[in-house]
C-alpha cells in the first residue's frame, strides 16, 4: 500500500508494506523517482499508485504521473509476485493522450503499450466503448485507435487495457490519473452564407446560427466545388474579407460554427464567388477557356477553331467593335442568369457565325446592336430566355443544314426578326415585335408553337414555302387583320398573347392563303348582298358577317347595317357603322346612313358632329353639306 507522497520539482518517494490475508507483514520497501524522460513503467504486480493532483495544472499532472509510474518501476524489480497466481503478461509501459480534456468528432485516442510478444491486446474507454482492438506492431508493441464519430457524446470514461496470453491469462490494466470525456455533437452551421467581389477581395457575411456553445468560426476555400477544403481563417466576428485571391479566379467558401471541443458544423453547402476581370480585357483571335464576370472587349474577328470550347458565365459585359464578329468553329456556351445576363452590346458589330459542326448554347443572353446577330450556317443553335435588339439587320439567319432552337427569347429592331432560308428547327414561346418582318421563311423546316408575333411593321409572318400556324398570337382573330403575306397553313391561333390566350380555330385543316381568301370574300358577299335583295335577311346576315371577317369592304359594311336595322338590331348596326367609319373615312355613303339614324331618333348633336367631321374630310361632296343643312333646322 502507498503509505504517503511527497512532490518537489515532480519528485516522489513512497513506502510499501506488503502483508498477507492474516494481516502478517511479508515485507516493507521503499524509493523514490524524479521526473525524466522515460517510458511509463506498470509492472508491480498488486500495486496500485496513486497520487494527489487535484491542484496541479494538466501540464503538471502529466509529468507528476510519468514520475509515478518510474518510481513504480523501480519497486516492480524487488517486490515478489504472488507464488500462488499465475505468471501474467508484463506490462513495460503504456502511453496514451488522455490527457486531452475533450475529444471533439473526427479526432483520435490513441493507446500504446510495451509488452510481451504475441499478445492478443484491447482496450475499453469505460462502459462506452468495450473491446477496442489494439494491432500488433510486433517487438512487443501495440496500439489501438478510436476515432471519435459525429453524436459521439460520454464524460469521464476510465481507459483501460486487456492483455491476453494464448493460454487464456488475461492482465487488465488501469488507468488512474486521467478519464476519457468525448463530445462528437456537432453545432448547427451558420445561416444566410453570402459572398461579395470587390476589388478589395471577397466579402463574406453569415448569420449566427441558434446555439449558445459556439467559440468561433472558421473560413475555409477551395477553387474547386468538391474534395479537400483549405482553412483560412478562425474569426469571432460575422464577416470575413479574404483579399487573397485574383481577378478572374473563382473561388468556393465554407463557413463552418466551432465549438469549444473544437467540433465543426456541418459542410455540405458551399457559396461560389467569381472575382471579375474590372478592368475591361481585350479579347482577339483565337478565343477558348473561361470569361468570368468582368468586361470584355472584342476587336476584329474572334475565332473558337474545332475542338476548342469557350464557356461564358454570368455577368459578363462583351463589347463589341464596330465590325466585329464572332466566328464558332468549335464550341461556344454562354450562360447568364437571371438576375445576372450575360450581354454582348455594340454599335454595328456583325454576328456570331455558327459555322459546319459548330455548336452554340446561349441561354440567359442579351444581344445588342447587331446587324445580323445570330448566323446558323451548318451549326446548330440552341437559345433559351434570349434577348435581341437588333441594329436594323437580321436578328436570327438559319442558312442550308443549320439547325435553331429558340424557346422563350424576344427579338424586336429587326430587319427581319428570324430569317429563314434553310436548315430547320423549333420556335417555342418567343415574342417576335416591332421588326419590319416578324418570321420571313425562303425556305427548309421550321415548327411554330404558343409564339407572340405581332406588331411587326410591314408583315407579321412572310412565307415564301408552306409554313404550319398552330397555337400561335398573331395579333388577331380575324384573318384579314393577321398580317400575314404567302403560303400559310393556319390551323389555330390564340385570342390574346401566349400564356393567357385561348386556342381559336378558324378553319379545320384548311390551307389560308391570299387567293383562297379572296376567292371566299367574294363568295360570303355575293350571297349576302343577293339574300339582301331577295329580303332574305337571316341568310343576309350570315354571309355578309363572314365577309366582313375576312376583309374590310365599304359595301359589305353598308349591307351588313342595312341588314341589320331591318332585323331591328340596332346595337349591331351602330357597330358595324362605326367600324366602317374607322376603315373608308372618306365614304360617303356611310355617313349618309349613320346621320339619317341618328336625325331619326332625335340625335340632334352627334348628328351634327358627325357632318361637320365628314364635310372636313369631303368639302364639296353636295349631298353632306344638304344633309347638314337639313340637320341644322331639325326642331326649329
Amino acid at each position: 500500500m502507498v503509505t504517503g507522497v511527497a512532490y518537489d520539482l515532480f519528485k516522489v518517494e513512497a513506502k510499501i508494506r506488503l502483508v498477507n490475508k492474516a494481516g502478517a507483514e511479508l515485507g516493507t520497501w521503499q524509493d523514490s523517482a524524479s521526473k525524466r524522460k522515460i517510458a511509463i513503467p506498470t509492472s508491480p504486480v498488486g500495486i496500485a499508485a496513486t497520487i494527489a493532483e487535484a491542484f496541479l495544472d494538466d501540464s503538471a499532472k502529466k509529468k507528476m504521473r510519468l514520475v509515478v509510474y518510474d518510481w513504480g518501476w523501480k519497486v516492480s524489480q524487488f517486490v515478489p509476485d504472488s507464488p500462488l497466481g499465475k505468471s501474467l503478461p508484463e506490462v513495460f509501459s503504456v502511453e496514451s493522450n488522455i490527457d486531452k480534456d475533450v475529444f471533439a468528432a473526427g479526432e483520435q485516442i490513441i493507446v500504446q503499450v510495451a509488452s510481451e510478444k504475441d499478445l492478443t491486446c484491447s482496450f475499453d474507454l469505460g462502459n462506452f466503448k468495450k473491446s477496442l482492438p489494439m494491432s500488433n506492431l510486433g517487438g512487443g508493441a501495440y496500439k489501438g485507435v478510436y476515432v471519435v464519430q459525429e453524436g459521439d457524446q460520454v464524460s469521464r470514461q476510465p481507459l483501460s487495457i486487456h492483455l491476453f496470453r494464448s493460454n487464456g491469462v488475461e492482465r487488465v490494466w488501469h488507468e488512474t490519473a486521467g478519464t476519457v470525456t468525448i463530445d462528437g455533437v456537432l453545432p448547427p452551421a451558420p445561416e444566410k452564407v453570402t459572398a461579395q467581389a470587390s476589388r478589395a477581395g471577397v466579402s463574406l457575411t453569415w448569420a449566427l446560427p441558434q446555439s449558445e456553445d459556439l467559440k468561433a468560426f472558421a473560413v475555409e476555400k477551395s477553387e474547386k466545388a468538391v474534395g479537400d477544403f483549405a482553412f483560412v481563417a478562425n474569426t469571432k466576428d460575422l464577416y470575413y474579407l479574404d483579399a487573397e485571391v485574383s481577378q478572374g479566379h473563382s473561388y468556393y467558401y465554407r463557413i463552418r460554427a466551432v465549438d469549444p471541443a473544437g467540433n465543426r458544423s456541418s459542410h455540405e453547402k458551399t457559396i461560389l464567388a467569381t472575382m471579375p476581370f474590372y478592368d475591361e480585357v481585350k479579347l482577339s483571335g483565337s478565343l477558348s477557356g473561361t470569361l468570368v464576370s468582368g468586361v470584355y472587349r472584342l476587336e476584329g474577328q474572334g475565332t473558337i477553331a474545332r475542338g476548342s470550347v469557350l464557356n461564358i458565365g454570368a455577368d459578363v459585359q462583351m463589347i463589341l467593335a464596330p465590325g466585329a464578329r464572332m466566328v464558332v468553329n468549335g464550341i461556344l456556351t454562354v450562360k447568364g442568369s437571371l438576375q445576372r445576363p450575360t450581354i454582348f452590346a455594340g454599335q454595328g458589330w456583325k454576328k456570331i457565325l455558327v459555322a459546319e459542326r459548330g455548336q452554340v448554347e446561349l441561354t440567359h443572353v442579351t444581344l445588342k446592336g447587331c446587324a445580323p446577330c445570330v448566323e446558323a450556317d451548318g451549326g446548330s443553335v440552341v437559345m433559351d430566355t434570349v434577348f435581341i435588339n437588333g441594329d436594323l439587320g437580321d436578328g436570327i439567319v438559319l442558312k442550308e443544314d443549320g439547325v435553331l432552337a429558340l424557346k422563350g427569347g424576344q427579338i424586336s429592331g429587326c430587319m427581319r426578326g428570324v430569317a429563314v432560308e434553310g436548315g430547320r428547327g423549333t420556335i417555342e414561346k418567343c415574342l417576335l415585335t416591332a421588326n419590319e418582318i416578324g418570321l420571313d421563311k425562303a425556305g427548309g423546316d421550321m415548327q411554330l408553337n404558343k409564339n407572340n408575333v405581332f406588331d411587326n411593321r410591314q408583315s407579321n409572318l412572310r412565307a415564301r414555302n408552306k409554313v404550319v400556324l398552330e397555337g400561335n398570337y398573331l395579333g388577331a382573330t380575324i384573318v384579314k387583320e393577321l398580317k400575314m403575306e404567302g403560303d400559310v397553313l393556319v390551323k389555330s391561333l390564340l385570342d390574346t398573347p401566349f400564356p393567357h390566350g385561348r386556342t381559336v380555330v378558324l378553319i379545320d385543316d384548311s390551307e389560308v392563303t391570299p387567293e383562297t381568301l379572296e376567292k371566299r370574300f367574294e363568295a360570303h358577299k355575293c350571297k349576302g348582298i343577293d339574300a339582301f335583295t331577295q329580303r332574305r335577311f337571316g341568310d343576309a346576315y350570315q354571309e355578309l358577317s363572314q365577309a366582313a371577317k375576312i376583309k374590310e369592304d365599304k359595301e359589305v359594311y353598308l349591307y351588313l347595317a342595312y341588314t341589320q336595322s331591318s332585323l331591328g338590331e340596332e346595337e349591331k348596326m351602330l357597330k358595324t357603322l362605326e367600324q366602317g367609319l374607322a376603315a373608308f373615312p372618306y365614304e360617303v355613303r356611310i355617313y349618309q346612313v349613320y346621320v339619317k339614324y341618328l336625325a331619326a331618333h332625335g340625335k340632334k348633336e352627334k348628328a351634327l358632329s358627325l357632318l361637320e367631321k365628314a364635310v372636313k374630310m369631303n368639302p364639296q361632296d353636295q349631298n353632306l353639306l344638304f344633309m347638314k343643312q337639313y340637320v341644322e333646322t331639325m326642331g326649329d
